[in-house]
């Protein structure tokens, strides 16, 4: 995943919780799907602490769950920005394990939680007033001013600032801030909608949809369940409404944890039959309401940059409206709606009468909306932040970071597709099949460690790889051997036509490697074979070894030089060969019949290198003895936050 952006947010990135927040957090996959990964919470049985991938917004992107929430219960005990705080904070190592080194968040308990990983930071400020004022849980609100210096603070640490709100809520937040604002690097930054989702259609044919008549007034009100948005407000003024349309009626689309206490108090106004609570709805269903609505209404008393006023104009809605962050700009007054200064019912309730007559509502609701594309807000965020400018090529498979080599944490037939693939296309890849020698190599050698970290794929050869990609929280990662890996790509090659070539070991050694392949492989296609000799060759020599691989038409090439001269031999050659380049070690030998395999049992435990030792010691005591009680010391020092796994020091 290294290069990938990570977007950490509080919700499952589909429908949980409902808010501007998840829907702005959706707008960001469908701009820029292809280069995040996201970190969130699991409400579908998603394991928690696994790298996995899932679609999102049609896409597969990866996703990792720190927990766990239940959409059914509105009021956990302990708040779920501080749950989520502690959640980022306990498996911080998973995260940083995929080696991204970007990160988007959208709210303060996540900037709180990645400070000091490492990371370069875009912050949004989702709303500009502080959380712990208004907080639902009591004992939060005497912690409001210290929580917001520590927010505003490290704020000014992250790397670009991008704020949803109009300009003079933004001047507010500066002073506010004391100074720990600069306001050169503020940068207004409304959110966006997706027109193609939220747009005019026949209100008769959405009534229907939904069972409405059709000579009601519906004014649809878009949120969370929550005093802190007014519902109070407009159930007193849709009673005043219906003493002069008795038709008015009011649908809260959303749910919250004040749903109880709004049933309440609709019985006490006497307006059961007016209001209606279909709940949290998709997308679609929000449109559709949309659609069907007279007028959308908006009450609450503070808001940041609302997405779901977006969706009403988007929809050709006319807006009525308390003084919130961006009304000025979304309505304007007498034309597509109306801004109601003062909290009061009679007031509210006039302007809701007067949008209800607005002739030309439609267009300039849409016409307005225009200016908040999903389009233009990809292109504004990626030239606020050039970490979005990067194009994604191919999506790789994200790695895992071990003592700084990113190790691939696939399996073997994820490997087996993604090679035959290329090879198939004609491209210049190369594969390394990475073991502990390889990476304490890597660690002691900057040309060995570049050859390894530039590979297309490095992947586990070894059962302690295998095991410390585990432990990093990528538990489907499998061991990818050569002598396991090799039998099934000379079939399926075979089976393709594809053409395969081998380079290395010496020529006895590959004259049996041959002989045992053609007989079990009887339709392969081995359109190149050549023992190098144990030297360095000459430039003139590898010109004429390049030229010969190429006219042999190899699309899948087997290097068996050993362990480093594969791996530099491949990465010196990439661009130049027009095949998938496999450094598979020993199964020349193996293959060959020159060696014998370890026990599989042995095998099982990551043993394999003790039976190898024994069978080669004078050869093999320098590359195991001093090596592995190294690995072991380092990488316990990695999983205990003391060795950047990134970095490897």
């Amino acid at each position: 995943m290294d290069g990938r952006i990570l977007l950490i947010e509080n919700c499952d990135f589909s429908a949980y919780p409902p808010g501007g927040q998840l829907t702005f957090a959706r707008n960001l996959i469908r701009a820029f799907g292809d280069r995040l990964a996201l970190v969130g919470v699991a409400t579908n049985g998603e394991p928690v602490g696994v790298w996995i991938e899932r679609e999102f917004e049609g896409r597969r992107i990866p996703f990792l769950a720190v927990g766990r929430a239940d959409p059914r219960v509105s009021r956990p005990i302990l708040p779920a920005r501080l749950r989520f705080w502690l959640r980022l904070l306990r498996h911080r190592r998973r995260i940083l394990a995929s080696g991204a080194r970007h990160a988007i968040a959208l709210a303060p308990e996540t900037l709180m939680a990645v400070h000091g990983w490492g990371l370069e930071v875009c912050y949004h400020f989702s709303g500009v007033e502080n959380p712990l004022r208004h907080s639902r849980y009591r004992w939060a609100r005497p912690l409001a001013r210290w929580f917001d210096a520590r927010h505003l603070k490290l704020a000014h640490q992250a790397a670009v600032l991008l704020a949803h709100a109009d300009r003079q809520a933004i001047e507010l937040l500066i002073a506010r801030s004391r100074g720990r604002l600069d306001r050169n690097r503020l940068q207004w930054f409304p959110t966006c909608v997706d027109a193609e989702l939220f747009r005019p259609r026949d209100k008769h044919q959405a009534r229907q949809a939904l069972g409405l008549p059709d000579d009601e007034r519906l004014f649809v009100a878009l949120g969370r369940l929550s005093r802190w948005k007014g519902w109070p407000l407009l159930l007193e003024s849709l009673a005043h409404l219906r003493r002069r349309h008795p038709r008015a009626t009011l649908a809260f689309v959303g749910d919250g944890e004040d749903r109880s206490a709004l049933v309440s108090c609709v019985e006490r106004l006497r307006l059961s039959g007016a209001v209606r609570l279909p709940g949290s709805q998709s997308r679609e269903g929000v449109a559709l309401w949309l659609n069907a609505a007279d007028v959308a209404v908006f009450a609450s008393q503070g808001e940041g940059w609302s997405n779901a006023m977006l969706e009403a104009l988007a929809s050709g809605k006319p807006i009525v409206t308390t003084q919130v962050s961006g009304a000025a700009e979304l309505v304007r007054p007498g034309v597509n709606g109306f801004i109601v200064e003062q909290r009061d019912p009679r007031l509210f309730a006039s302007a809701m009468e007067a949008a209800l007559a607005l002739p030309d509502a439609e267009a300039a609701s849409v016409a307005l909306a225009q200016r908040f594309s999903l389009g233009r807000m990809a292109a504004a965020h990626a030239e606020a932040w050039p970490a979005l400018q990067a194009p994604r090529v191919e999506r790789q498979p994200q790695p895992g970071w071990i003592l700084g080599v990113p190790i691939a944490p696939v399996t073997q037939e994820a490997v087996m597709q993604r090679v035959l693939d290329w090879a198939a296309r004609g491209e210049s890849r190369y594969v390394c099949l990475a073991t502990v020698y390889s990476v304490m190599l890597a660690r002691d050698r900057a040309d060995y460690r570049a050859a390894l970290t530039q590979a297309d794929l490095a992947t586990p050869d070894g059962m302690p790889l295998v095991w410390c990609l585990h432990w990093l929280g990528f538990r489907t990662a499998d061991r990818v051997a050569g002598p396991d890996l090799v039998p099934p790509l000379l079939q399926a090659a075979a089976e393709r036509g594809i053409p395969v070539g081998f380079y290395g070991a010496r020529p006895e050694v590959l004259a049996a490697l041959l002989e045992r392949v053609r007989a079990l492989f009887p339709g392969l296609r081995i359109a190149y074979a050549w023992s190098p000799p144990f030297r360095p060759l000459t430039e003139e020599e590898d010109q004429r070894v390049v030229e010969e691989i190429r006219q042999s038409s190899v699309r899948l090439l087997f290097v068996g030089l050993g362990t480093p001269k594969q791996d530099l031999w491949m990465a010196a050659h990439r661009g130049k060969i027009p095949a998938v380049m496999l450094g598979v070690g020993q199964v020349f030998d193996l293959l060959g019949g020159a060696k014998h395999r370890a026990p599989a049992w042995m095998r099982r435990c990551g043993l394999e290198w003790l039976y190898r030792l024994f069978s080669e010691p004078r050869r093999l005591w320098r590359r195991y003895l001093p090596h592995n009680p190294r690995f072991v010391a380092l990488f316990a020092l990695q999983g205990l936050g003391l060795l950047d796994g990134r970095g490897g020091r």
